[in-house]
């Protein structure tokens, strides 16, 4: 089969009633400045996550990547939403696993990096939920 040419789809998807058209709708009306808005809010949680977080610098460039990369995985666990108790909510797993739980006696992706990267909120999980952090 042979191409000619590029296509393009822009697909956007919501669920909720008539604003979430309205949304969709505004989103399609200008998809260009969406993408670029969304990967410069992301580059701005990466920046924030080297920060606040230890850097490894090692001669291997496989396991620098290997580092980064699991770093990236802990920004999926972070939920900003003011329908949540706590905001931002931390979760035990990512987007990848769909689960929004947190449990007293989970080791998931956050345990170990969540303090150290937001104290404050770490804090407020003891304080309002009575979470057990679990520090090495």
């Amino acid at each position: 089969m042979e191409f000619f040419g590029e296509l393009n789809f822009d697909v956007v998807l919501s669920v909720g009633g008539d604003e979430p058209v309205s949304v969709c709708r505004e989103v399609l009306g200008n998809v260009a400045e969406h993408v670029q808005a969304a990967r410069a809010e992301w580059a701005g949680k990466i920046a924030d996550l080297y920060e606040r977080l230890p850097v490894l610098t090692t001669d291997n460039a496989l396991l620098n990547m290997l580092y980064d990369r699991s770093l990236l995985s802990f920004l999926f666990c972070k939920w900003n939403s003011p329908d949540f108790v706590l905001n931002p909510y931390y979760s035990e797993a990512g987007m990848d696993g769909g689960a929004i739980c947190a449990y007293l006696w989970g080791f998931g992706y956050i345990s170990e990096i969540f303090p150290v990267y937001d104290v404050e909120s770490a804090r407020n999980y003891i304080i309002k939920k009575g979470y057990l952090l679990v520090w090495r």
